[in-house]
């Protein structure tokens, strides 16, 4: 892979957080995302940021998180209220 670019999710609490990371430098670099994240998130993007952050991919390892997404459970019970009502 490119720059070592991994996509991955972690829990937190009852939500899931999308983020990728890329870069083999010693020191840790986190980006938050601004307004443009609730459009789309970077879940499967690590390869193409891992392109256009390069420049930090030599001195850091870069960590960009997405917004929290719901638990699939709650997605579910919305789903099956919407067609109830």
């Amino acid at each position: 892979m490119f720059y070592h670019a991994y996509n991955g999710s972690v829990r937190v609490g009852n939500a899931e957080m999308d983020y990728i990371s890329f870069g083999n430098g010693n020191r840790n670099l986190i980006m938050l995302p601004g307004l443009g994240d609730g459009l789309s998130t970077v879940k499967g993007m690590a390869l193409v940021f891992s392109m256009m952050y390069r420049i930090y991919a030599k001195e850091f390892t870069v960590y960009v998180f997405s917004r929290k997404n719901r638990c699939s459970f709650m997605k579910i019970i919305f789903f099956v209220g919407y067609f109830v009502l």
